[in-house]
Parts: structure tokens; C-alpha cells; sequence
């Protein structure tokens, strides 16, 4: 279920500014995820849960509203 909420995601990023770039969107979607998760203890990969990205969480959970303000003030 992920793909949908981050293909919404990047749509209304887009919705706001047509003009973003796949990079820009990739990057304001991960530089904006929120990275304060439950450390699972485990590493999957050689990668603790605590480093990101990662096996387990990949670059956080989204966060469409903290991305949509680097959005507008950038």
C-alpha cells in the first residue's frame, strides 16, 4: 500500500507546481519523510533500522504536508 500514497503524494506536489522535475519531487518526498520510527532492533540487509534509508522503513514515512511546504517556500 505504499505506492499509492506515494504516487498521491508526488501528484499533489505536482498539482501545486507542474513544473517540479521527477528529481525535485523524489527528493522533497524523502528529504521531508519523517524519520522518528520505532527502532526494530534488527538490521535487514546489514542496515539497522535506525540508519536511513533502510530495508525496513526505505527513506521514512511520508510526510505530504511537510513536503508541500518545502514545496511552496522553495
Amino acid at each position: 500500500m505504499a505506492a499509492p500514497h506515494v504516487a498521491g503524494a508526488a501528484a499533489l506536489l505536482l498539482s501545486r507546481n507542474p513544473n517540479l522535475t521527477y528529481t525535485e519531487v523524489k527528493e522533497l518526498l524523502e528529504n521531508n519523510a519523517d524519520r522518528d520510527l520505532q527502532d526494530t532492533g534488527t538490521t535487514c540487509g546489514g542496515i539497522p533500522s535506525t540508519e536511513f534509508p533502510n530495508n525496513q522503513y526505505g527513506n521514512g514515512r511520508v510526510n505530504v504536508r511537510k513536503a508541500l511546504e518545502a514545496a511552496i517556500n522553495a
